[in-house]
């Protein structure tokens, strides 16, 4: 009886472990399915835009004496989606940046435009979101007085540069330096601050850096200052890193950067000259997107060489606002690969 009973409940044993097992591997072929069907749906959205779609509607334009290709987008300009104004939607007293650094290796500079910029927007939206000028007001002006140090007129366009050397993959940028990034933040800086105290000498100053864009550059070598150029196909770029030698870095974060910018300064001062400018400016954006896409990976960060985007989740984001200002099913496309990209 006994070898009976030990018999039993080993087959027990070894039945409950069978079903067990089968239950197991039913649960792991439906997670693997699952799993599977997963990855060939981002597969199937990654392959659906591994090739270069065809950019209909592009036509020659002219900004001044340069003529660049451009697509006549239907855009939108409302507050809601003026993006770099709304930086600091929820602002804080103080500063931002209570002493200037490089992001990379945290060393400390004498000055940065582009962290400046968002000490002054970060002050004026506290001062507008609280309604306390009066108690920004000392900031405020201290934060002026250190950009007019360093500002740098060529003729009608204000800029404001970076006063240390600076390297960028085989490129070096000398003192100072000038960048569409920053002319770009510099410009709705001064945009809010004339909105939230009213004095024209902030909307002259705007008016002044905006015509840094402008000044497009007529040839390879051309000395500083500039942040504008057309490259060789006709395409208009607004340069994060300007260097004297070709190929430009092309930074899709900068140029994007200084098309929400003069998106800002277009709902200050509407006129065709910025609209042209912001057409021309997302055109460059769609044609050149799939180079810097990385299927299924991180895109790039520039154009000259393969270097990772360190924010690709911004880059997701700026995407999805151009959408939101034109409403282009091509740019709804490229908003939905690179969701998809980033996702891996």
């Amino acid at each position: 009886m006994t070898v009976s009973r030990a018999l039993i409940v080993g087959i027990i044993i070894i039945l409950g472990i069978s079903a067990f097992t089968t239950v197991w591997v039913i649960n792991l072929r439906k997670d693997l399915n699952s799993t599977e069907k997963t990855l060939q749906t981002k597969l199937s959205l990654i392959e659906r835009f591994s090739l270069v779609p065809v950019l209909e509607g592009i036509e020659m334009g002219a900004i001044g004496e340069h003529r660049v290709k451009t697509i006549s987008y239907d855009i939108k300009f409302t507050p809601e989606e003026d993006f770099l104004l709304n930086t600091y939607r929820q602002a804080r007293p103080g500063l931002i940046h209570a002493k200037y650094e490089l992001v990379a290796g945290k060393k400390e500079v004498t000055f940065h435009p582009l962290e400046w910029a968002h000490n002054v927007l970060n002050a004026a939206s506290y001062a507008e979101q609280a309604n306390r000028l009066n108690e920004s007001r000392p900031l405020i002006d201290t934060l002026v007085k250190q950009a007019m140090e360093h500002a740098t007129k060529s003729g009608p366009a204000w800029y404001l540069g970076y006063p240390f050397r600076f390297r960028l993959a085989d490129k070096t940028l000398e003192k100072p330096w000038f960048s569409g990034i920053a002319q770009a933040y510099v410009m709705a800086a001064w945009i809010k601050l004339y909105r939230v105290t009213g004095e024209k000498k902030f909307k002259d100053l705007a008016e002044e850096t905006y015509r840094s864009f402008l000044q497009i550059r007529t040839k390879e070598g051309q000395e500083a200052p500039w942040v504008s150029f057309v490259d060789k196909a006709g395409y208009l770029w607004f340069e994060e890193y300007p260097s004297p030698t070709d190929p430009q870095p092309r930074v899709l974060n900068g140029h994007i950067c200084a098309i929400m910018g003069l998106y800002s300064y277009y709902r200050l001062e509407p006129n065709p000259e910025t609209l042209a400018m912001i057409r021309a400016g997302i055109t460059t954006v769609c044609r050149y997107f799939n180079e810097f896409r990385r299927p299924g990976a991180i895109p790039n960060y520039y154009l000259i060489g393969e270097h990772a985007d360190y924010s690709p989740g911004r880059a997701v984001v700026q995407q999805e606002w151009l959408y939101k200002i034109t409403g282009d099913v091509y740019i709804k496309q490229t908003w939905s690969a690179l969701k998809t990209d980033v996702s891996y």
